[in-house]
């Protein structure tokens, strides 16, 4: 083959969209699954596959959909569906493969009855129904083509030579057999089925192309679960753990910011950095043939585990299990393990809290960190936190069949739970201030020891937070040394150390990073909040979960009542906060 086949895969819709008459079969989940497999066999012998949905949420709009062919060259599009028909009294009498093409594409129509055809040698054995309903057209009342991608895959074409002067030259939807007749939908509904059309239909595409098969490739894990089938399973894995049903919604809500409920998903700003797609990295860390996995620094999966000894423990984990590194129930059963081994603290919350926006802050900041939890932007931070919340309540009331306003507000705090030594406990208020342990002089409090073996290094942070957003990439990262410190800071479920040069702070997590005090250590007392109080709002959020404007830098406790207070700038309340999201000015 001279050059590289370009091939554009648009799943048709987002997950969930469109239910079957299978039980729990979604449209959008299962076209998702088949572009991940047909990409997996395009892939391994040479195509160039670029997918309109870089996650199973991600939503262009029909027009822009087929543009993406346009604008990266690709000489075939495929939007992939699966039809329905609304008449109910007809469900059972409507099924078959239709493909319909570009009306000013006519050369297409050879490939798309040979794609019809594959689809249904695989299905029709199965099913005992499916049969070929012929590649179609249809007009829009313009004289264009009437359906949006493709439309778009044609530049909005209205002759044969407009049409000719783009890069593509086939553009199909591919309608694979009804998911409102009872075989076919249970046929669509079997991941291993999907395998089958995909295997089929990349061979019709490479035989038509000329693309010869790549030997000594391994064939795609049969394993491999794409994407779980959304927020609902994961709901109901965290109602079988025991969790409460505020606490489910809030992994609901950390899973759909994290990944789009996607147990494959590759960090979206490293796929073009590593050369990988969702379903090329998993297949790789599978194979053995990537294995880089652990120290990529590329966030993945469910939760999207990035710091390594998170990810060597999802990897181990994987293996032990035998399951593929992309499996969704492995990925939840993980997600467990490190809750009851490694964030303990948030064991109570889980289970017990009837605040949602406790539970999601908590897990935000404690389990997830994102970096955007930790911006020196306040309007940043906010938003983290705030859609965070927000994605939990609409879980919340989607799955337990009631608003969350009718949950009691949170009045009385919850008691952190030790965690294991190497972990800090987890605190149950998710807004507590740093402590700051400084030696008795204001001076050096002691030293570090750094033994580093890997090929990284360990960075130096510019800031006492956790993350990528502040690296000092001058001074840093460091292999091994040992280097006076002036604090230990403690933010959340962190400990940080303070670097005497100046350089900034190097985590004190790593069993490869000891401690040794110089002098003894006093901890600097923390001056309660009180009525009349000068105080900072750390998160504009109301006491019962509301959002409100930061219109003053500083504001005074008008009332306090446990863990509620009342704040407010002269004679004018502004509202009542928890405590907890409050420091002192």
């Amino acid at each position: 083959m001279g050059k590289q086949l370009t091939v554009v895969l648009d799943p048709g819709h987002i997950a969930g969209y469109n239910k079957g008459v299978a039980p729990g079969y979604a449209e959008g989940n299962m076209v998702w699954k088949l572009a991940q497999f047909l990409t997996e066999y395009l892939q391994k012998d040479g195509v160039r596959v670029i997918n309109t949905r870089p996650n199973i949420n991600t939503d262009l709009d029909l027009y822009a959909r087929g543009q993406v062919a346009v604008n990266n060259g690709a000489e075939l599009f495929i939007s992939l569906h699966s039809n329905a028909i609304g008449d109910q009294s007809r469900w059972e009498q409507a099924y078959g493969v239709s493909v319909y093409r570009s009306e000013y594409l006519p050369g297409s129509i050879d490939l798309g009855n040979k794609l019809a055809d594959a689809c249904v040698n695989v299905m029709r054995p199965v099913t005992g129904v499916t049969f070929s309903r012929g590649v179609l057209t249809r007009l829009g009342g313009a004289g264009d083509d009437y359906y949006g991608v493709i439309r778009g895959a044609v530049s909005g074409a209205k002759n044969l030579a407009a049409a000719a002067a783009g890069p593509v030259r086939h553009a199909f939807i591919i309608e694979h057999g009804f998911h409102t007749q009872s075989a076919e939908c249970a046929f669509l509904n079997n991941d291993a089925n999907l395998r089958k059309l995909a295997a089929a239909e990349a061979e019709v595409i490479k035989q038509h192309f000329g693309v010869n098969a790549t030997p000594n490739i391994p064939s795609p894990s049969p394993t491999l679960t794409l994407t779980g089938g959304g927020e609902k399973d994961i709901w109901d894995y965290c109602r079988r753990f025991g969790i409460s049903e505020i606490g489910a919604a809030a992994v609901c809500g950390q899973a759909r910011a994290e990944s789009a409920y996607n147990s494959c998903n590759l960090q979206n700003s490293f796929e073009a950095k590593l050369g990988f797609n969702d379903a090329s990295y998993v297949a790789a860390v599978d194979s053995g043939s990537y294995n880089n996995f652990v120290r990529d620094s590329a966030g993945f999966g469910l939760f999207q585990w990035t710091f390594w000894s998170r990810k060597q423990g999802l990897l181990e984990y994987a293996k032990g299990k035998g399951a593929s590194i992309g499996d969704f129930d492995m990925q939840m059963h993980y997600f467990w393990k490190e809750i009851n081994e490694k964030y303990k603290g948030l064991l109570p919350l889980l289970k017990d809290s009837k605040d949602i926006v406790e539970v999601a802050n908590a897990l935000t900041q404690h389990y997830e960190a994102p970096g955007a939890s930790v911006s020196p932007d306040p309007a940043v931070k906010f938003k983290c936190f705030n859609d965070r919340a927000n994605f939990a309540k609409e879980a919340f009331n989607k799955f337990a069949g009631k608003p969350v306003a009718d949950q009691p507000p949170q009045t009385t705090p919850v008691a952190p739970v030790p965690v294991e030594p190497e972990v800090p406990a987890t605190p149950a208020a998710p807004a507590e201030p740093p402590v700051v342990e400084v030696s008795a002089n204001g001076e050096v409090i002691g030293t570090i020891r750094v033994i580093y073996e890997g090929a990284d290094g360990l960075n130096i942070h510019t800031t006492p937070e956790w993350g990528d957003h502040n690296l000092n990439t001058v001074n840093g990262p460091v292999k091994k040394g040992t280097f006076r410190v002036t604090e230990k800071i403690k933010v959340g479920g962190s400990v940080m150390f303070k670097l005497f040069s100046g350089a900034g702070y190097i985590t004190g997590d790593e069993t490869y990073v000891t401690f040794t005090p110089v002098a003894p250590i006093v901890t600097l007392p923390t001056k309660e909040i009180e009525v009349g109080s000068s105080v900072v709002v750390l998160r504009p959020i109301t006491y019962t979960g509301g959002t409100f404007k930061l219109w003053h830098k500083t504001y005074e406790v008008k009332k306090l009542n446990g863990d509620r207070a009342v704040i407010g700038v002269g004679n004018a309340i502004t509202c009542a906060i928890n405590k907890n999201n409050l420091q002192l000015a």
